[in-house]
């Protein structure tokens, strides 16, 4: 399952902001350890913000720090407790930990968001969720509606080719 976007929680502060912006653009270029520096200052600067604890999820999670990852994503779903985003990054680190069940109930959760723009995401990562966990019909599923709402999106795609073709 992909990980997070930008559109994540609360509004944080202006700052805050820019160090969660600045955290995304290093962990896309790779740098895990710029990424957590960032974060940490986001979270420093606004612990409110679910948006500062998804992305220094994102980074720890980035770092080999699972556990303590998923605690930063767990603090995010209890400040934003039905934002789709947040719930779509706890879905898909619960996924990663093997935890199916309660992955698949926060992707649903993230789906149930009508304020969520990134439904397809959160429907996509269900179906791989569901694929790795052995869980064919439930895969094939999430992925068919995924691409009812976007027929490119390339998760849903290549999942549904996996399924397939196995």
């Amino acid at each position: 399952p992909r990980s997070p976007g930008s559109d994540v929680g609360q509004q944080a502060s202006p700052i805050a902001q820019r160090s969660i912006n600045a955290a995304q653009a290093q962990l896309e270029r790779g740098d895990a350890a710029g990424a957590l520096v960032e974060a940490e200052n986001a979270v420093k600067v606004d612990p409110r913000s679910a948006s500062a604890h998804v992305v220094r999820g994102a980074a720890l999670e980035a770092l080999g720090r699972a556990l303590e990852a998923g605690e930063d994503y767990q603090r995010a779903v209890r400040l934003a407790p039905g934002r789709g985003q947040v719930l779509n990054a706890y879905g898909a680190w619960l996924c990663r930990a093997g935890r199916t069940d309660e992955a698949l109930k926060a992707f649903s959760d993230a789906i149930s968001d009508e304020a969520y723009r990134q439904p397809t995401q959160a429907l996509a990562n269900a179906g791989s969720c569901a694929a790795e966990a052995g869980r064919v019909d439930q895969a094939e599923f999430n992925f068919r509606a995924a691409l009812t709402l976007a027929p490119q999106s390339i998760q849903a795609l290549s999942g549904m080719a996996r399924l397939e073709h196995g």
